[in-house]
């Protein structure tokens, strides 16, 4: 039998050992929290007085997780996009080449001629800055011009045709485009064109129609235009063509039926079905 002194020295010992351990296991937590966080990421602050803050997050693998402030990267190039002016040439005549980054956010953004390397294996054709002449050819055929830029490649094709040389043409003056005899409406922005009907111009290339949502407007061809949407990428079309317009992706005619609730209906004629 135990004395009662003796079970109170002992209830005293448990109490202090039982205080020493929460004290540690206390600590060790704590040791871990402040462990945890510089283990699995880093947070960068910096800021200047007088500017805007802003931060960048990393994880364990240094990849940025999240940015915050006019910094911020907040799309990301996922593509290049390429296409000529004139999408078929007659000897010395010229076609403006153009390259746009597309962005994981369904945009483009038109780069500039000095960052953009155009080249091609064909004899048929001299390019210069952003610019491809056709030379004399005895008989049609289909070149290939490959485009780098921001890490990128993409190829375009032109089409050259056999012919009496060409001097100083008409078509490569001519700074009118498909859309430029649309008429302004009473809404600001809003135009509407006799052929392809209302659309709000965005201006630097963009419009968005009524119809169709947004499209990326390139060619200052009076009879044709090609226009680009995220979903649709390239298409062609022009007076008289409407409302049947040419998919570049699969080499496919579409026909504009109308729009719907979820999006514009359009008849494939390749596989003789609709789509949205």
């Amino acid at each position: 039998m135990f004395s009662l002194d003796r079970v109170l020295i002992i209830s005293k010992i448990y109490i202090i050992v039982m205080k020493i351990s929460n004290r540690l296991c206390t600590k060790f937590v704590s040791l871990i929290v402040l462990l945890w966080n510089p283990l699995f990421s880093e947070v960068q602050n910096e800021g200047i007085i007088g500017a805007p803050f802003y931060s960048t997050n990393y994880d364990v693998t240094g990849s940025i997780q999240n940015q915050a402030g006019p910094f911020a990267e907040f799309a990301v190039s996922s593509g290049l996009i390429v296409q000529p002016e004139f999408s078929t040439l007659l000897p010395g005549e010229k076609s403006k080449l153009s390259a746009s980054l597309q962005l994981d956010d369904g945009t483009l953004t038109r780069l500039p001629t000095t960052d953009v390397t155009w080249s091609s294996t064909s004899s048929n054709i001299s390019i210069a800055d952003d610019f491809v002449t056709a030379k004399e050819i005895s008989r049609n055929t289909r070149i290939s011009i490959s485009a780098n830029a921001e890490g990128f490649n993409a190829v375009l094709y032109i089409r050259l045709k056999a012919g009496i040389p060409v001097v100083d043409s008409v078509s490569n003056t001519n700074t009118s485009n498909a859309l430029s005899l649309s008429t302004d409406l009473a809404q600001t922005g809003w135009k509407n064109s006799q052929w392809l009907g209302n659309y709000y111009d965005a201006e630097n290339q963009w419009i968005h129609h009524v119809d169709h949502g947004w499209f990326f407007t390139s060619s200052m061809d009076a009879n044709s235009i090609w226009l680009w949407s995220p979903k649709e990428e390239w298409l062609w079309t022009g007076p008289g063509v409407y409302p049947h317009l040419f998919r570049n992706k699969d080499s496919t005619w579409l026909y504009f039926v109308l729009k719907s609730a979820t999006g514009s209906v359009y008849y494939n004629q390749t596989t003789k079905a609709f789509e949205k």
